[in-house]
């Protein structure tokens, strides 16, 4: 066996200790009363991944765009969520929340999360999505403008399993 291994695991092991130890006494310290995490336990189980993507801007205020995509028995849905910045220490708030209803009721798919891009008067979000059933491949433009407002455009473009 060669001795620099030897002290190269035995460091790794003896880090490896010290990162536990610290994160047990971490947690042990850290208060979490009931309530604290209340609104967290109620999201749906269906929620699969959130991300905060594009800022938006209006004459009624400002904030971002959250992208929520959801799992169910037969694919992911997407949700589009508008939420403002408060004002002077308010919390923030969301203001409108829409379905990718195209998805829902013309496709049975399973979604990559859209990455986004920032353009002059819009957001776009663009990802992947395949067919459940026949495998074909679909590219997802979604155009995310003033709250409430989305335009959704799919291309076809691989083909899967089944032609």
């Amino acid at each position: 066996m060669n001795r620099s291994g030897s002290v190269q695991r035995s460091v790794s092991a003896i880090v490896a200790c010290w990162c536990w130890s610290v994160a047990i006494a971490v947690v042990a310290e850290t208060p979490f009363g009931p309530g604290d995490f209340a609104g967290i336990y109620r999201l749906p189980v269906m929620i699969d991944t959130v991300v905060s993507v594009c800022p938006w801007k209006s004459a009624s205020g400002s904030g971002y765009v959250r992208v929520i995509r959801t799992r169910g028995p037969t694919g992911h849905g997407l949700y589009l969520q508008w939420i403002r910045f408060g004002v002077a220490g308010s919390e923030a708030e969301v203001i409108s929340t829409r379905s990718i209803e195209e998805l829902a009721t013309e496709f049975d798919v399973a979604v990559e999360m859209p990455v986004a891009q920032l353009e002059k008067d819009h957001c776009l979000l663009q990802g992947q999505a395949e067919d459940s059933v026949n495998g074909r491949r679909y590219r997802l433009d979604i155009r995310v403008g003033a709250p409430g407002d989305y335009q959704f455009a799919v291309t076809r473009h691989l083909s899967g399993g089944l032609p």
